[in-house]
C-alpha cells in the first residue's frame, strides 16, 4: 500500500488480474483492478509493486475523479 495513492483500497477476492468492468452486469468498477499473486516475496516483485505503484499515482494525477 505504501506505494499507491492513499485512497487506494485492497481486499482479497477470489480471481485475477482483470479490469473490475468485467465484474458488474452494469459496467461499475472502472477504477478497479484485480491483481493475482503466487510468487515468495523478493526485491523484483517490491520493485515490480513500486513500478505499479508509481503508473497508478500517475493515472489518477493524470484523469479527474468522477
Amino acid at each position: 500500500m505504501q506505494y499507491f495513492p492513499m485512497q487506494t483500497k485492497v481486499s482479497r477476492p477470489q480471481g485475477g488480474f482483470v479490469p473490475g468492468q468485467l465484474f458488474s452486469a452494469k459496467g461499475q468498477f472502472g477504477n478497479c483492478l484485480r491483481i493475482s499473486y503466487a510468487r515468495l516475496w523478493d526485491a523484483e516483485v517490491e520493485e515490480g509493486l513500486r513500478t505499479l505503484g508509481a503508473l497508478v499515482k500517475a493515472h489518477s494525477r493524470a484523469k479527474p475523479s468522477c
